[in-house]
């Protein structure tokens, strides 16, 4: 006898021992008593999953039956056949006191409070804990399969998906040999029970291999259900304690469990029951429970039961479970989409408007500078109107010259001059008809329109060529005094410019004098940084500060025959150089007015 039998018969006279002992306390002790909450009339439950109650090798189902109620006679049994769905609903519901069941179902359902009590021995095994494993066969003409790496691209039927024998092992078996079931086989199916639809799936060929548990091949042999030799097994294991030909480790083989709310009592008495049975007529018995633990480690590898990662829902699982949502979501996108719809019309409409509006002013913004322009030509045309008399006089001293110098020379050529020093007079000729000349270009481009151009000027060049047209009235009007630097540069357009000064010498000429006073006018121009500075005094009758105030208003003015355009005009062009207009009393009387443009830099002159 080796060890490991010896280790069985030992638990069992053990079991035993402590049966007698017990049974002997309780029969001494007068009167017999038990807790409050237990009742020898009470029935108890026994459910038997299905799928080994209806095979035929294992008669002891009825054997264990029987022999409880014989133990058992106080008790009532109720005994009842459950498939795994059933098992799973009893666990929960508590609506059984025992479960005969796999370990791979119990495994599962452990953590609702099952708790093991003695576990099922093959007679092919020498302890529970190696009393089960996994069969993988196939015809045995086959001689293109002969391990398991030759299950690949072959199609395989097992017992059931939930079979812990007729297939969780096999499974683990070819995961271990890096075989994947889900995509290496041509096609995997399950036959269900009894086993021997298995088996004869893979005689009659609908299968090349086939899953069963431990020990059926051999049983069907002995029946005399299967010809002996007729199948053979792959992978097969002999150095372990199962006797029966297998492909697996073996594993510990079913299980009675007593479920949350059993009486401990009760179980107590079932366990005695169980222990103290004689094998069945096949040599099958119950013995204590063995350790489980290899079954853990195999659903843990497997991600079974409670290591199963949550399956992926299919799509129709999904809408199914989801359809609420997903019809608000749908009512939800579909508003969006008519929100995005009618905004991406509101946005082209309105863009639309807003192109037109931008177009109309930029239409406005076009006829205002060409209104501008025209206002600003007329202020020009109106002003040398009013300074006519002026120009007259200036044009009409070279002209003077022109003729005297004429005559002159008219009369020395008939009194029989020497013509040699009549060269001088002709070109005292042509200088002033080049003076005149040069009078009528500074008009013509004073009064000429044009569109604005704006350059790099120089801001003491503009000013001298504005008081040339005021040059030749020195006897008539006002002397003019100016302080002006070497160079000013400025950034803008010189005839606006000149147009701007020439009004306020205009301006200054004009103003009221006390009787007595002499007409004066100054010109100066100074560097603030980063600014420059010309300012256009007179020594007019001061402006009270009401007056001051609306200097630059259009339609003000303090002449009798004035519109009132002028300075407005000047204040519009030297905002629009960046500069701005100035205008304050002068201490000694009259006023200064002028403006500030900006110098200019670097960048504008590269």
């Amino acid at each position: 006898m080796n060890f490991q039998a010896k280790m069985t018969l030992w638990r069992w006279l053990a079991a035993l021992t402590i049966t007698g002992l017990v049974n002997t306390a309780l029969a001494q002790s007068a009167p017999l008593t038990r807790p409050a909450e237990f009742h020898l009339d009470i029935p108890v439950r026994i459910g038997i999953l299905t799928a080994m109650s209806r095979n035929a090798s294992f008669p002891m189902w009825g054997a264990t039956v029987d022999r409880l109620r014989i133990a058992l006679p106080a008790h009532e049994l109720h005994v009842e056949a459950l498939d795994i769905a059933a098992v799973h609903r009893a666990t929960v519901s508590g609506k059984f006191d025992f479960i005969i069941l796999n370990p791979g179902l119990y495994t599962e359902l452990k953590h609702h409070g099952l708790r093991r009590l003695v576990s099922l021995k093959s007679p092919f095994a020498n302890s529970p804990e190696r009393s089960l494993a996994s069969t993988i066969f196939t015809r045995s003409e086959r001689t293109d399969i002969n391990a398991l790496a030759d299950l690949k691209g072959k199609r395989v039927e097992g017992v059931d998906r939930h079979g812990f024998g007729g297939w969780q092992l096999a499974w683990r078996e070819m995961q271990l040999n890096g075989i994947n079931p889900a995509s290496d086989f041509a096609s995997l199916s399950f036959s269900g029970y009894p086993y021997r639809s298995t088996v004869d799936a893979v005689l009659n060929g609908r299968a090349d291999v086939g899953v069963v548990r431990s020990c059926v091949i051999e049983q069907l042999e002995r029946d005399g259900a299967l010809a002996r030799g007729s199948l053979k097994v792959i992978n097969p294991r002999h150095n372990d304690d199962l006797r029966c030909e297998h492909s697996t480790q073996a594993y510990p083989d079913w299980l009675l469990v007593a479920t949350a709310g059993t009486p401990s009592l009760l179980a107590r008495e079932l366990t005695t029951a169980l222990l103290t049975m004689k094998p069945a007529s096949d040599g099958f018995e119950w013995m204590m429970a063995g350790d489980y633990r290899l079954v853990d480690e195999l659903f843990r590898a497997l991600k079974l039961g409670p290591y199963a990662y949550p399956p992926a829902p299919t799509a129709i699982e999904v809408v199914r479970r989801f359809w609420i949502g997903f019809m608000v979501i749908g009512v939800l996108a579909l508003i969006g989409m008519l929100h995005v719809a009618l905004t991406q019309r509101t946005v082209r409409r309105r863009t639309a408007e807003l192109r037109q509006a931008l177009d109309v002013r930029d239409a406005l913004e076009r006829e205002r500078q060409n209104q501008q322009e025209r206002i600003d030509h007329l202020a020009r045309i109106g002003m040398l109107g009013e300074i006519s008399s002026m120009v007259a006089h200036e044009i009409n001293q070279p002209l003077a010259a022109i003729g005297s110098f004429a005559r002159g020379l008219e009369r020395r050529l008939q009194a029989g001059a020497d013509p040699r020093p009549l060269a001088s007079v002709a070109q005292d000729i042509a200088l002033q008809s080049e003076r005149a000349g040069e009078i009528v270009k500074r008009i013509r481009n004073f009064a000429r329109k044009r569109s604005i151009d704006r350059q790099a000027h120089d801001l003491c060049a503009v000013t001298t060529d504005a008081m040339a047209l005021f040059a030749g009235g020195a006897i008539q009007h006002p002397a003019l005094e100016s302080h002006l630097p070497a160079s000013a540069k400025v950034m803008g357009d010189a005839i606006q410019l000149q147009q701007v000064i020439v009004n306020l010498i205009k301006n200054a000429i004009d103003a009221p004098r006390p009787a007595q006073a002499r007409p004066w006018v100054g010109i100066s121009l100074e560097h603030r940084a980063p600014m420059w500075r010309l300012v256009v005094e007179d020594n007019g009758i001061p402006l009270d500060a009401a007056a001051v105030s609306q200097f630059f208003e259009p339609f003000f003015t303090t002449k009798l025959d004035g519109l009132g355009l002028g300075l407005s005009i000047c204040h519009g062009i030297i905002e629009a150089h960046g500069g701005r207009m100035l205008v304050e009393p002068r201490a000694a009387g009259g006023l200064a007015v002028g403006f500030e443009l900006p110098e200019l830099t670097h960048e504008q002159s590269s």
